[in-house]
């Protein structure tokens, strides 16, 4: 599966799920890591927001710059 596409279901699971939102709010880190995603994607998020929109954005813009 695509980066892409595991930070999607990250934002839309967290759209539907409270605890997970939370949960991805305050350890993104983490929380991607356990959703598939690798050191070297990790490495190249750098997550910091308080709110579903904040990170959205952050993931996107993420996106655009490692799968160009």
């Amino acid at each position: 599966m695509s980066t892409r596409r595991k930070l999607n279901r990250a934002i839309a699971q967290a759209l539907v799920d409270q605890r997970f939102c939370q949960a991805l709010l305050s350890q993104p880190g983490l929380v991607l890591k356990g959703l598939g995603l690798s050191e070297q994607e990790l490495g190249t998020l750098h997550l910091s927001a308080q709110s579903l929109d904040q990170l959205a954005g952050q993931l996107s813009g993420a996106v655009h710059c490692t799968v160009a």
